[in-house]
């Protein structure tokens, strides 16, 4: 993600793949109503990457939103 988000923007991984995963991320990912990964969450609005990856968008989206 560091690679395709704009350099003013912060970029927190949650690595829901570990056997250690910690509380706080277990609550996000529960309010956030993620059931499967990888997800994107930006602004508190989960985002559909399969979407924006098989319409090749998703560096675009990015940098759409680093503008706006």
């Amino acid at each position: 993600m560091q690679g395709i988000v704009c350099k003013r923007c912060e970029v927190i991984v949650y690595d829901l793949n570990k056997l250690n995963v910690t509380a706080d991320a277990k609550e996000k990912a529960a309010n956030y109503g993620i059931h499967s990964v990888p997800s994107i969450v930006v602004d508190g609005k989960q985002e559909d990457i399969e979407l924006l990856k098989k319409n090749n968008l998703l560096h675009q989206w990015f940098r759409k939103k680093a503008v706006d």
